[in-house]
């Protein structure tokens, strides 16, 4: 064998060594970090940063420590310029506002309807084309008869009432005044101007329910109807 090809050989024989030294010891390194938890005195310790500089948070199980808040988020820590509204913004605002119409309760009808002792009051008012004027803004207070009060007119005269549109017309007006018109008003008035054009006076209203307001105005329930002269 020549010179050259023992230096080969040996060259081989030195790399396949090494090799095998490598394996088995990091075999063996394996083997013994298996063995022992990481943070135990023993063959190794986790080099984290927290472990080199000895940062006092609490570690979990496996060696990284737990995330901690430094604080909880409040809103008041939300700068006010990201609260506030810029004066623009208010305008625009304020003018949307004004757009909407205001929110509106049940008015002189609904209330009537709803209360379920009007029934030919209603149908009364529809007769006498007077269902939209007493539906709008007004205000208006109504003297209100109830279906008993109806039913005391003498015979015959609901029938021609409702027969005689001018008529029927004239003696609901009767019962309606301009304005709000509380009980209290009445009292220091003593007597009203009605819409007919003619005055209703206090000693000839027999009101059984005073003040019940409505969107538009103000009811109070009479158990009579009012005949204005003719």
């Amino acid at each position: 064998m020549t010179h050259a090809n023992k230096r080969i050989k040996q060259l081989l024989v030195c790399s396949t060594c090494a090799l095998t030294l490598g394996t088995i010891s990091s075999a063996a390194n394996a083997n013994m970090c298996m063995k022992k938890t990481y943070g135990h005195h023993g063959y190794m310790k986790p080099m984290h940063a927290y472990n080199m500089y000895h940062h006092p948070v609490p570690r979990q199980s496996y060696g990284y420590p737990a995330y901690q808040y430094e604080q909880q988020y409040s809103y008041s820590q939300v700068p006010e310029k990201y609260t506030q509204q810029k004066p623009q913004q208010q305008k625009t605002m304020r003018a949307a506002e004004k757009q909407l119409p205001p929110a509106r309760g049940p008015d002189i009808i609904e209330t009537a309807a709803a209360a379920g002792d009007f029934d030919m009051l209603i149908k009364a008012v529809v007769e006498a084309d007077l269902y939209d004027t007493l539906r709008s803004d007004g205000p208006f207070t109504v003297f209100a008869p109830t279906d008993a009060a109806f039913d005391k007119l003498p015979a015959g005269t609901l029938d021609g009432l409702l027969a005689d549109k001018e008529k029927l017309a004239a003696v609901l007006s009767y019962h309606v005044v301009p304005g709000r018109v509380t009980a209290a008003d009445i009292l220091q008035q003593r007597e009203l101007k009605t819409v007919q054009g003619q005055t209703v006076s206090i000693d000839s209203l027999s009101v059984v329910s005073a003040d019940i307001e409505t969107s538009n105005g103000i009811v109070h329930v009479i158990d009579s109807v009012l005949i204005p002269a003719m």
